[in-house]
């Protein structure tokens, strides 16, 4: 679901590129998020991987701004959080790196101007897994 292939696809439909410390890391998410330590600190979270997923999420929740383009749901209906990178149809931010947003409801709640990097560091913080996931 997390493979290249498909985020591909999420690219081309969504006329964005993935920033460059997403393609370097999102190997590490993908096994991060399939430990126990993050799943008890982030429960119900799932990765969003295909266009698919994208349109499904857009569809659960209409709020979301176009320009956020999800990779992560936590948390079930009728209130979950969405992390996404927020993408500008006028240029790529310095380095290639978007910002992470999370957007609740109808609101951005955290984010990481910093990019994809900073916060998977602290997503392997939050679970305690501090960069190499434990199962």
């Amino acid at each position: 679901m997390f493979d290249a292939e498909n985020l591909r696809r999420i690219e081309r439909v969504h006329r964005f590129a993935y920033p460059p410390t997403f393609w370097k890391r999102r190997e590490e998410l993908a096994s991060l998020a399939e430990t126990e330590r993050f799943r008890a600190a982030y429960p119900a979270a799932r990765l969003i991987g295909t266009p698919e997923h994208v349109w499904a999420a857009r569809q659960a929740e209409p709020d979301l701004p176009d320009e956020l383009i999800p990779f992560m749901i936590v948390g079930e209906q009728p209130q979950p959080d969405y992390y996404g990178f927020q993408v500008s149809r006028r240029a790529v931010p310095p380095g290639g790196e978007w910002p992470v947003l999370v957007w609740c409801i109808h609101a951005s709640v955290h984010g990481w101007d910093a990019g994809f990097g900073a916060c998977l560091d602290e997503l392997q913080s939050q679970s305690g897994c501090n960069g190499r996931p434990n199962p």
